[in-house]
């Protein structure tokens, strides 16, 4: 059972994923997890793995982990998002979003991380003639 999110929360944030990934080759997966993890990002890699994020076309999907027993989060992303930003996006969104999860607005961390990743996502990888939606929109539970 999700507690994280209300359901109409989140039919609005597989809504917007649905809405970045149209506009992007790339693709965006949130996981939510109900497991206590003390290295976000390195749990984060294996559900990269586990999901089969790093068998996209072009190496460039991007993963949020969130963690609330723990009240840590990850964003990840693969191979070709280093080629497009640097150290500072990641911090700059990790930021952002922590300050609405500081402030208990779940819903609109994840909102403001897919926003933030879609925009980056549609500039370096707009969507072409056929862009095939190569991983499921729905947010996993953990």
């Amino acid at each position: 059972m999700n507690e994280f999110l209300t359901e109409k929360e989140e039919q609005a944030l597989v809504r917007e994923i649905r809405a970045v990934e149209a506009r992007s080759s790339a693709e965006l997966r949130v996981v939510i997890t109900t497991k206590l993890v003390f290295r976000p990002m390195r749990h984060g890699w294996k559900l990269f793995d586990r999901l089969g994020m790093h068998r996209t076309n072009d190496r460039n999907g991007a993963l949020i982990l969130v963690i609330p027993m723990g009240h840590r989060f990850a964003v990840i992303g693969d191979n070709a998002w280093a080629e497009v930003v640097g150290p500072a996006y990641w911090e700059e969104l990790s930021n952002a979003m922590s300050r609405h999860l500081r402030a208990g607005r779940r819903y609109e961390a994840l909102a403001y991380g897919i926003r933030t990743l879609g925009a980056t996502m549609a500039g370096a990888w707009p969507a072409n003639g056929e862009n095939p939606n190569e991983l499921p929109n729905e947010i996993v539970y953990e």
